[in-house]
């Protein structure tokens, strides 16, 4: 394994350990779909009784985040939806579009600016920001998890229809924006 993804997940699992405390199970960090970089992540995942937590780093949008979603049966889902509707896929919301919902985007917790723009210059300025201080962007995660996804990690996911539409209407008006700049 190379050196940045090991450290990745040394540092998601020394980090996330508290979720352990609470008695989530950790699966071994593993990368998820190798076979094209443009989709290639590395993740760590934790499982708790109805609730699992994914740590993730996605190279080539160099973005590293936090996902919540539902267990099927107490069992990790084939698949996820962040918006609309799926009979065969579970619930998901991830921690930034939660602290967006509840209006603190602007916590100091959150290192990596722009998540959502995938400009080759905010790459590289995430990419920077990852490969210089990755165990702090992983810790400001771990404590914005503790501060505003407590009743998340606890097996309440009541606020998941409300953070899925939320990033549905959002991603509504990146789409029209960016089907408008091709006209």
């Amino acid at each position: 394994m190379d050196r940045l993804p090991q450290k990745f997940v040394l540092e998601a699992c020394s980090k996330f350990a508290f979720l352990e405390e609470l008695g989530y199970k950790k699966t071994k960090g593993k990368i998820v779909a190798p076979e094209d970089f443009r989709d290639t992540n590395m993740v760590v995942q934790y499982i708790g009784k109805s609730v699992g937590v994914e740590i993730y780093w996605y190279f080539a949008g160099a973005n590293i985040g936090v996902v919540f979603f539902e267990l099927q049966n107490g069992e990790l889902p084939e698949n996820k939806f962040f918006f609309g509707e799926s009979n065969d896929a579970s619930k998901a919301i991830s921690l930034y579009y939660l602290a967006r919902y509840l209006g603190q985007w602007d916590d100091e917790l959150f290192l990596l600016n722009d998540v959502e723009k995938v400009t080759y210059t905010k790459i590289k300025k995430r990419e920077k920001v990852i490969n210089e201080r990755m165990s702090e962007v992983l810790q400001g995660l771990s404590c914005a998890t503790r501060k505003y996804a407590t009743n998340i990690i606890n097996g309440d996911t009541s606020v998941f229809n409300d953070v899925m539409k939320y990033y549905g209407e959002k991603m509504k008006e990146w789409y029209g924006y960016m089907r408008g700049c091709g006209s």
